[in-house]
């Protein structure tokens, strides 16, 4: 007979080691490496709050560490009773979105922590953005050109440039990505990006297209379009200053501390910072611990619930 085979112990992740950092610290250094500044998505005076909200999760999924956001002027135009109820709610989320980015633009040293009105998913975005806030076009160009950024604006026309990979740096005319800091602006539907933005913008760039629809829904241009970017030069993942990356990850931590022992541990860290996770995914024990999670509005009904269970039982008993 054959002798059996012996099972060699599988080696002990460090993320499921108790003696570990925690993993919360692990996974934000892992987050933190990849993050570049070098690229800025710029959001063009964009009415449609449900864009700028997709943009945002977007550039944080992707690495992009800053955004910055022109406020739109929305005015109230003709239309059926529907349509001015729709225009007036987005007037007045506009309105509340423009007073928080002034509040940022006249306090420079705040302005990474402005509050848009956002939704759960994408608030839990923009905690971990760099979001810079103008109340007009003109304003964000200034900035732009001060801090010597090279200004590509996302265009429509017939003279926008497509991002091609088998021409970035091989196809004489064909964007490049500059060594120097780039800003790609993503203008207003169909309208794309102001006059003022064409008119200061070296120069416009386009995705590739081969089918019957002339365009992408303005979400799905906007995440293509950096990745594209990302393809095109790999060494914008990560490209960030040290001086920055120690900012960013002291607010990260404190961001990340929940309770009171947390808040005096994770500070510790930032001088010595744990080593990151080597993947962001989950492992399935954690992803099986997660579908045992139990909201507070979960827990809080069958509470309520096992009490009136256990009232109308001891009227029963009675």
């Amino acid at each position: 007979r054959l002798p059996m085979p012996v099972q060699q112990p599988q080696p002990q992740l460090q993320e499921d080691s108790a003696a570990a950092a925690p993993r919360r610290l692990r996974y934000a250094e892992k987050v933190l490496s990849k993050r570049t500044s070098r690229l800025v998505v710029v959001l063009d005076a964009s009415e449609d709050m449900g864009d700028q909200l997709g943009a945002l999760r977007t550039c944080d999924c992707l690495g992009v560490q800053h955004v910055w956001i022109v406020a739109p002027d929305v005015r109230q135009t003709k239309g059926t009773v529907k349509q001015r109820a729709k225009r007036q709610k987005r007037k007045e989320q506009v309105a509340e979105m423009s007073e928080a980015l002034e509040q940022a633009s006249a306090e420079p040293a705040e302005s990474d922590a402005v509050q848009l009105p956002l939704s759960k998913v994408s608030r839990q975005s923009t905690e971990w953005l760099t979001v810079r806030g103008f109340t007009s076009s003109q304003l964000c160009i200034q900035a732009l050109q001060e801090e010597g950024f090279e200004i590509w604006a996302v265009s429509l026309l017939r003279d926008a440039l497509p991002l091609s990979l088998s021409g970035a740096g091989s196809i004489a005319g064909l964007p490049q990505v500059p060594q120097r800091r780039l800003a790609v602006v993503f203008g207003h539907g169909d309208q794309g990006v102001s006059e003022e933005m064409k008119a200061a913008a070296d120069r416009s760039i386009c995705l590739p297209l081969h089918g019957f629809s002339d365009s992408f829904t303005w979400n799905v241009s906007c995440a293509l379009t950096i990745q594209r970017i990302f393809d095109m030069d790999p060494t914008l993942a990560g490209d960030m200053s040290d001086e920055e990356r120690v900012a960013i990850r002291k607010r990260w931590y404190i961001q990340l501390a929940k309770t009171g022992e947390q808040r005096k541990e994770y500070p510790a860290w930032v001088s010595s910072p744990p080593e990151p996770l080597s993947d962001l995914r989950r492992s399935e024990s954690l992803r099986e611990d997660a579908h045992k999670f139990i909201t507070r509005k979960t827990a809080t009904k069958a509470a309520a619930a096992a009490a009136q269970q256990e009232a109308e039982s001891k009227k029963l008993g009675d």
